[in-house]
């Protein structure tokens, strides 16, 4: 919408949301950040048992993720013995203190801080956050100039301004066409000190990757085979564990005592129209 001043003409963009984010997916990316940072901890108590054996104290084996050089360096004294040197090499060196910039922004240390919320708290997916893409293109003949821009920033809800541009108003009518530069997108908060919000693929891609990486490093230090896919998929040896390939045993009993028993395969039964499986249930 516009208004107009003495001087100038002010326009403004607001955020319409037509289809809300899902409350599920809160639950869903909560799932993905568990088993990330599930994996780092698999990955080290392998590690731990290959070079040294059934730890003592095996509540305290964890992958350490440490913003501080002091934290990470009281955790070495549990346990950096347990694991191969070359090991624990790999893992002081993706530690987020090393990070040149805020140490609360490596992707581990992020990793580490919404695992975290995801088991006390509810992670907060909220509807958008605004990615400024650039200058608004103003196309105007003769030229109007831009007083002044301003943007929206951290998290924005429907109804909300993203950009509101001034512009300085011609003397005579004329038609101006305007090209704002940005976009929203759905943002996970990362930090509550102070409250901090990423959109979601730049919450989730790193943290990812660094996972990734790390896994790959102690797989090739420990000479363990890298996983197969495939393997990872039901083929046809499996296939008499899937339910559907199963056998179902259906007993009646008769008014006058008697047991009649029928065996019959589940396909059987789901492959029948649903009025046909009701009766059988």
């Amino acid at each position: 919408m516009s208004s107009f001043y003495e001087r100038g003409l002010q326009v403004e963009w607001r955020l319409r949301i037509e289809h809300p984010i899902p409350e599920r997916w809160s639950v869903l990316i909560g799932d993905v950040l568990t088993n990330l940072r599930g994996a780092l901890d698999h990955a080290f108590w392998a590690a731990v048992n290959a070079h040294s054996g059934q730890p003592e104290r095996p509540s305290r084996i964890q992958f350490p993720i440490d913003a501080s050089r002091r934290d990470f360096k009281n955790h070495a004294k549990e346990l950096q013995e347990l694991v191969p040197a070359d090991v624990w090499q790999l893992i002081e060196q993706a530690q987020p203190f090393h990070w040149d910039a805020d140490a609360s922004a490596h992707p581990l240390e992020r990793l580490r801080w919404l695992s975290n919320m995801d088991k006390h708290r509810f992670l907060h997916v909220i509807n958008m956050v605004q990615l400024p893409l650039g200058s608004t293109v103003v196309e105007a003949e003769p030229e109007m100039p831009v007083l002044s821009e301003w943007r929206q920033e951290g998290p924005v809800e429907a109804g909300d301004v993203l950009l509101r541009l001034v512009l300085r108003r011609p003397d005579e009518a004329t038609e101006v066409v305007l090209r704002p530069m940005f976009a929203a997108a759905p943002s996970l908060q990362v930090h509550d000190s102070p409250d901090h919000f990423v959109h979601l693929a730049a919450a989730m891609d790193p943290p990812k990757d660094w996972v990734l990486n790390i896994l790959a490093g102690f797989t090739s230090i420990m000479q363990l085979p890298y996983p197969d896919s495939a393997g990872l998929e039901l083929g046809l040896a499996h296939a008499e564990a899937l339910p559907q390939f199963g056998q179902g045993v259906l007993r009646v009993s008769g008014e006058d005592g008697s047991r009649q028993t029928h065996h019959f395969d589940v396909s059987e039964l789901l492959d029948r129209p649903p009025s046909t499986r009701a009766g059988a249930e």
